[in-house]
């Protein structure tokens, strides 16, 4: 009987040994295992963001700003030089066409025979019809101041005084207008003479 109780005793106590050993051996295995991980999760690499993979209502870091500022755009360069280039071409075109009237071969200054003789054609024109209208408005002046000589009517002789101002105003006006026909058309002969074009074709009908 009590050789029956001391094995039972043994075998309780060499079960409870390898429940106990069980136990630790579990133990270290999930220590083991999360050691593992932290190890993993430590290695890990980092996670590159894309447009397929970027969450949304986020944005990618853009290549300016990743740059800094010493990233400058290459086409901030160009504006800022195109005022003095602009500068430049008209200076250029300027010094060209400057060069251009020096370098004006003497046929070009001479023009043709039809250019003059159109030109002086309507500078004598308006000179002589210029003339005409002046001396119109003279003889008219002229017509009036008689009548008022001769006018004893004093409300007559008083109507013929303002006509005789008013027409005076007209002469005074057609005169300018006649010297200023005559100036152009000395100014013309002047150019023609500088121009060195054969005589004749200052000539019209």
């Amino acid at each position: 009987m009590r050789l029956g109780a001391a094995l039972l005793l043994g075998l309780l106590v060499g079960l409870g040994a390898a429940i106990t050993t069980a136990a630790q051996d579990s133990l270290g295995d999930v220590a083991r295992q999360v050691r593992e991980q932290r190890g993993k999760a430590g290695t890990k690499a980092a996670k590159v963001y894309t447009n397929d993979n970027l969450p949304a209502g986020s944005s990618a870091p853009s290549s300016a700003s990743a740059s800094g500022p010493s990233a400058t755009p290459s086409s901030a360069q160009p504006s800022a030089t195109r005022p003095a280039e602009s500068a430049a071409e008209g200076a250029k075109k300027t010094e060209e066409d400057h060069d251009s009237a020096k370098g004006e071969a003497p046929e070009d200054k001479m023009k043709t025979e039809e250019y003059w003789q159109r030109r002086f054609k309507s500078a004598r024109a308006k000179a002589a019809r210029a003339e005409e209208e002046q001396q119109l408005v003279e003889d008219e002046l002229s017509l009036l101041q008689t009548q008022q000589t001769r006018e004893m009517d004093p409300t007559t002789k008083q109507q013929l005084s303002d006509k005789v101002e008013a027409k005076q105003t007209d002469v005074d006006a057609k005169r300018a207008a006649a010297v200023h026909a005559r100036q152009a058309l000395e100014d013309l002969e002047s150019e023609f003479e500088e121009s060195g074009a054969p005589e004749e074709w200052s000539k019209t009908d």
